[in-house]
């Protein structure tokens, strides 16, 4: 069978041989940032550049989710209250109340399950709550607040050397 992050390409098979082609097409070079206010993360910008990685930026939630989709990057930094089409109002809802009230959860939750580690996708957000960090464990990723940009750095810097799982090449940028 195929295994986790490739799909069985038939058409292509020669002889019997199964071939596998990437579903998604793995950034190692490449940080996603979600935030619909690019002034809040230009030092971001700044820092990930720094330190020899691209930067993309998205500022919705749908076109979030489409990048996700066939995309892994190094890092994935997403901010909680990301604007959302009317298309995904139900969507939200059907996942639960704390989804519609925080739209980068979905984001987060697409970043978790198209590949990216719990090390690899930071919720990055102003909201400073026992409740918002109880969704985030739940995803299974990083929080970390706006306005401590310390400590953004040190996690980036202490996984800037780690291959995400499953994934093939050098994980110097």
């Amino acid at each position: 069978g195929a295994s986790c992050g490739q799909r069985v390409d038939i058409h292509n098979s020669l002889a019997g041989r199964v071939h596998l082609t990437p579903i998604f097409t793995n950034k190692l070079d490449t940080v996603l940032i979600i935030d619909d206010e690019p002034f809040q993360t230009e030092w971001l910008t700044d820092y990930f550049t720094a330190i020899g990685l691209k930067v993309e930026h998205e500022q919705d939630l749908q076109k979030a989710l489409e990048v996700l989709e066939s995309n892994r990057f190094r890092f994935v930094i997403i901010d909680l209250s990301i604007p959302f089409s009317p298309a995904l109002a139900q969507p939200l809802a059907s996942l639960g109340t704390e989804f519609f009230r925080y739209p980068g959860l979905m984001a987060a939750r697409k970043a978790r399950t198209t590949g990216h580690n719990t090390y690899q996708t930071i919720v990055y957000s102003v909201h400073d709550s026992d409740e918002v960090q109880g969704y985030v464990d739940k995803i299974r990723c990083c929080y970390i607040l706006k306005g401590r940009p310390r400590e953004l750095k040190m996690h980036i810097d202490g996984h800037m050397r780690r291959l995400p799982h499953g994934w093939k090449g050098n994980a110097s940028p």
